[in-house]
């Protein structure tokens, strides 16, 4: 199997190499408080960025596995029950039908909820 390694990650790399080689003669030869303090301000930073890029890194990697899969256990449980309630609505619609083919029972007229149009004068009745 071959793994070709893009040329972006190989240039990060080589910036972080050159970063840390700097970063350890300042601290080796400085003779400065400034540069001490300058030198673990940009390993805070690095860590940091290394922190935020590995989470994205990983988020990237767990989509491509996780969009390569079939589906997951909720989606088959949510596409079996949508399937069951066509056939349960089918059987209602069924049932009903020979309800009201039966003599002797009409269908129930549901009243429709009307609004509060409130008083006359355009207040609501309280």
């Amino acid at each position: 199997m071959h793994i070709q390694i893009p040329r972006l990650y190989i240039v990060v790399i080589l910036i972080a190499v050159v970063f840390t080689v700097v970063n350890l003669a300042i601290l080796s030869f400085g003779n400065s408080v400034i540069l001490w303090i300058s030198g673990i301000y940009a390993w805070v930073g690095v860590i940091l960025l290394a922190l935020i890029g590995s989470l994205l890194i990983g988020m990237y990697i767990s989509f491509r596995v996780m969009a390569l899969r079939s589906f997951t256990p909720f989606e088959k449980e949510m596409m079996e029950m949508r399937v069951e309630v066509s056939e349960l609505k089918r059987t209602a619609e069924g049932i009903r039908a020979r309800l009201d083919a039966m003599p002797g029972c009409e269908p129930i007229e549901m009243p429709v909820p009307q609004k509060d149009k409130g008083s006359e004068d355009g207040t609501r009745a309280k």
